[in-house]
């Protein structure tokens, strides 16, 4: 199929396959708040241990795996003509590997040496499964949407899923405060497992655009181009150099779950607290997924991206000195922005290069986001363990400084170049 039949076929279908990814977000992230690392993992592992160091672990593991997936199945994803089968079969693997936990839960609840090594090798095995379909996925969408309205389409399922997770977070609110532990934990894990079949349901009805050109490399020369890509793309090598700065707030997302327990156990109940936390950061998330979407289509990503680093800059620096209860809700309200920076750096990824060599800039920034987040994720907790949390957040901020001015002097010069030429 030619190029203008396949972006005829795009256009055709964008309409029907943005609702179908949009119900597909909708149910996972039904399943998703029953579940969020930062937040509902900490809080379950907190019940066994206040060790930085492993409530810690689990961001890490969920943002190690999500990196090292795509950057080790983007050859497989390149020799695929269609990404669609892939996806969906991949997904049915993503989902089962969840069961495991559910009996880890169930019959280890009362063994504190073994529950949270088992709890954690089961939770792994989950993230290995799930990673390895993220890169056909996110080709199946490039291929499913139209490129110049990709932005506002992925705003609008982030919206709306995470809109109605917002209104499932009340539920998860009241099961963890009138529910006894670990049953309360067993039930939103079930539910997890149960929405997510739902949403593969939704990803099996994407009419994908067929695009026959296909990566015909061998895996020598493949892994060879993926190290020259910075090289060859000044643009992209510059959002290399960001994305390493940018995601510096990795390591204190479950950190600032973790104070927020430690600084108010005396007003609320840990389990409550965590219950509207929940809330709060999935109706934040659901307003900055819309806002970045609009933003993005619009004026461009690099407002966008400007909005990111303003917010991780502020927002740590003022959880140092929040010993407020409400204050400390008002700043959770801005963490929820950390939850849609993919969606920009996502649609940015995929404008650097036509679809057949698409897998290739996916797997490199997948690859790049391992060494924030094998550092940053371990420096959090050594700062927090070492000397406070305070320490951490401040770090934190300092890495979205850099980011800031990456962005501003390097990249958007970069792209008002692009731009104009295209133009």
């Amino acid at each position: 199929m030619s190029k203008s039949l396949y972006h005829i076929e795009l256009e055709k279908n964008h309409r029907w396959n943005s609702w179908m990814n949009t119900l597909d977000a909708t149910f996972f992230q039904i399943g998703f708040v029953c579940f969020v690392p930062a937040v509902i993992i900490v809080a379950y592992l907190k019940h066994y241990t206040d060790n930085e160091m492993i409530l810690n672990l689990p961001v890490f593991i969920a943002n190690f795996f999500m990196s090292l997936g795509p950057l080790i199945m983007s050859f497989y994803s390149g020799r695929f003509k269609r990404k669609k089968r892939m996806t969906v079969l991949l997904g049915w693997w993503h989902r089962l590997a969840w069961l495991p936990v559910l009996p880890v839960v169930y019959f280890l609840s009362g063994n504190k040496t073994w529950i949270i090594p088992a709890f954690l090798i089961a939770y792994a095995f989950f993230y290995i499964a799930w990673s390895s379909g993220i890169i056909f996925w996110q080709e199946l969408i490039g291929r499913a949407l139209v490129p110049e309205r990709l932005s506002s389409a992925m705003g609008m399922r982030e919206s709306i899923s995470r809109g109605v997770g917002f209104a499932a977070s009340f539920a998860v609110m009241a099961i963890l405060a009138k529910v006894a532990f670990p049953l309360n934990f067993l039930i939103l894990f079930s539910i997890s497992f149960v929405s997510w079949l739902i949403s593969l349901f939704w990803v099996q009805q994407i009419r994908e655009a067929p695009y026959d050109e296909i990566s015909d490399e061998k895996p020598s020369g493949h892994f060879k181009n993926l190290l020259t890509l910075p090289v060859k793309d000044v643009s992209f090598r510059w959002f290399i150099i960001f994305i390493l700065f940018l995601y510096g707030h990795l390591y204190v997302g479950g950190l600032y779950t973790v104070a927020g327990i430690e600084r108010f156990k005396d007003i609320v109940q840990p389990d409550q607290l965590t219950g509207v936390m929940n809330i709060i950061t999935t109706l934040s998330a659901c307003f900055f997924a819309f806002a970045a979407g609009k933003i993005t289509e619009r004026a461009g990503k690099f407002w966008s991206f400007l909005m990111f680093v303003v917010i991780n800059i502020l927002l740590p620096v003022l959880m140092n000195f929040c010993y407020s209860y409400p204050l400390y809700l008002g700043l959770l309200a801005l963490s929820g922005v950390v939850n849609v920076i993919w969606l920009v750096e996502f649609t940015t990824t995929l404008g650097f290069s036509t679809p057949e060599r698409r897998h290739e800039y996916l797997a490199v920034i997948s690859f790049v986001k391992l060494i924030p987040i094998v550092i940053y994720t371990n420096l959090g907790g050594f700062l927090a363990n070492t000397f406070s949390h305070d320490a951490a957040f401040m770090t934190s901020a300092a890495f979205s400084l850099a980011a800031l001015l990456i962005l501003v002097f390097k990249l958007r010069p970069l792209w008002k170049a692009q731009d104009a030429v295209n133009d």
